[in-house]
């Protein structure tokens, strides 16, 4: 597995648990327990967004190589 492999499961699982924390209904927790959940929410979409960056970029990377490093030229 390459780098753009590995970046790209770990968003997509962190994605996964971003959209199944949509469905916890926010009416059925502790009034402290909303904002932790709004919380480590913000935090996942975080770092989903920090991964897909890099899988992004390590894809570019690995189109790069494949083209054999002439740069474009």
């Amino acid at each position: 597995m390459n780098g753009g492999d590995s970046f790209r499961r770990a968003a997509d699982g962190l994605c996964d648990v971003v959209v199944a924390m949509e469905d916890v209904d926010l009416n059925a927790l502790h009034d402290e327990d909303v904002q932790d959940l709004l919380d480590y929410k913000r935090a996942l979409g975080q770092m989903t967004h920090r991964y897909r960056r890099d899988q992004h970029a390590a894809e570019r990377r690995e189109e790069g190589d494949e083209s054999g490093g002439d740069c474009g030229r």
